[in-house]
């Protein structure tokens, strides 16, 4: 996660847009969301050890999570209660409002997809069961 989010960032820079703008640093990966990914990825694999299968969702999850709109909520996984990272569940779960932060522009959700495809793949989490969230080459 953490070399393939800076390389899918710089590659994006400035990519012209199905809705014919470029994409700009306002929505595009900051240095802040890809530390959060990593960190994301990072707790998905060490609380999820004991099971590939709910390793594997977990990571999903994460994807879904940012993938959420206020139109399209996709908090469905995310974990329940106040103390949740979801600040989705979060608010239902002490019955306050919740307010979304910024979105990713969709074209930067949809770039990251191959992302987590590869990162969820079974064969690549059977080497991470031990809680090693780097693979060696």
């Amino acid at each position: 996660m953490g070399s393939r989010l800076p390389r899918l960032k710089e590659k994006m820079k400035g990519q012209l847009l199905s809705d014919g703008k470029r994409l700009s640093v306002k929505n595009l990966l900051t240095d802040s969301q890809i530390d959060k990914f990593q960190n994301y990825y990072s707790l998905a694999i060490r609380r999820n050890l004991n099971s590939i299968h709910t390793m594997r969702q977990a990571i999903w999850v994460i994807f879904m999570h940012k993938f959420s709109t206020d139109e399209h909520p996709q908090h469905g996984f995310c974990p329940i209660g106040e103390d949740s990272w979801c600040g989705f569940k979060t608010a239902e779960a002490t019955g306050s409002a919740y307010k979304r932060g910024n979105n990713l522009h969709v074209a930067v959700v949809e770039a990251l997809r191959p992302v987590f495809r590869d990162l969820s793949h079974p064969d690549l989490l059977k080497k991470r069961v031990h809680g090693k969230t780097q693979t060696k080459v």
